[in-house]
């Protein structure tokens, strides 16, 4: 058991500092704006941008701005390897497009996502701001 807890402390770790050349490396570029892609609102910016991925087809945000309401109803998370997370669906306010959801509880393996924004790459299109 305790090589178990010792690998998951490894992995989350070796995760966080991932997630932290991430974050480095899109400071370091101009902004993006993210935009609801069934109207015009601006849901944030890539200033809050924790990660993106490939396999999920999504981006991580610590935040979200105002056009982007929360459903309160909890959901457990039917994803492949997200077994024990609970979720709260993200909508678009002008259009009420779904748009991703938030991390509400998560298990150990996954705290790094807790109270994260997770918007859909297909719900969501981005534009360059000229700094």
């Amino acid at each position: 058991m305790w090589i178990s807890a010792s690998a998951d402390a490894s992995e989350a770790g070796a995760e966080k500092a991932l997630l932290e050349e991430e974050e480095e490396a899109a400071a370091a570029e101009n902004p993006l704006a993210f935009l609801c892609s069934g109207c015009p609102r601006p849901l944030d910016y890539s200033l809050s941008w924790v990660s993106g991925r490939e396999d999920t087809n999504c981006i991580l945000l610590r935040c979200v701005s105002c056009n982007v309401s929360v459903d309160k109803e909890q959901k457990l998370s039917k994803c492949k390897d997200e077994n024990g997370c609970i979720l709260e669906t993200l909508y678009c306010k002008g259009c009420s497009l779904k748009l991703g959801h938030v991390y509400r509880c998560t298990p150990k393996n996954l705290d790094y996502k807790r109270d994260l924004f997770c918007l859909s790459v297909e719900t969501i299109e981005s534009y360059t701001l000229d700094v």
